[in-house]
Formats: C-alpha cells, sequence, structure tokens
C-alpha cells in the first residue's frame, strides 16, 4: 500500500481531514507475467473535523483510516475469493 495523502484541510467553509491510498497485492516475486497484479485500486475519504483541537484531528483521522481499510478489506477479500488457483 501506498499513502498518498493525509491532511487537514480549513480551506473550504468546514474543516474536514482527508486522506487517500493506493493499494496493489501482488502474486509471488516468481511470477513476472501481466497476471502478477491481483488487485489494484485507489481509496479516499473525507471526514468533518470540526473539533480543532489535536484530539480531535486525531479522531476525525482515526475514522477516515477505518472507513478506508474496511473498503479495503472487503475489496481484497473479494478479489482474492474469485482468483484460479496459482
Amino acid at each position: 500500500g501506498f499513502l498518498r495523502e493525509v491532511v487537514k484541510d480549513d480551506s473550504g467553509p468546514k474543516p474536514l481531514v482527508r486522506l487517500a491510498m493506493e493499494v496493489t497485492l501482488l502474486r509471488g516475486r516468481e511470477r513476472k507475467d501481466q497476471n502478477r497484479v491481483v488487485f489494484q485500486k485507489s481509496y479516499a475519504a473525507q471526514i468533518a473535523c470540526p473539533d480543532q483541537s489535536a484530539a480531535g484531528v486525531a479522531k476525525a483521522m482515526s475514522e477516515a483510516f477505518a472507513d478506508v481499510s474496511a473498503k479495503i478489506r472487503q475489496d481484497v477479500y473479494d478479489s482474492v475469493s474469485t482468483l484460479p488457483a496459482a
């Protein structure tokens, strides 16, 4: 996985926390063909951050990570469960 963005954004009318990630799942290193990539997808979450304290920002970041993590888990499971035997 690659973490592309984790930022608190105060530029709009309401403060937000934004998170963006890229996830790639590959088959073993010995595989060199185009079928090596099993799964590849980008994810993003945006959570309101009304509490500007450090604890409030940390809570919003945690919610953003939880949102993205749940989507990643389900998508990876769905992708892997449909793979033919190696």
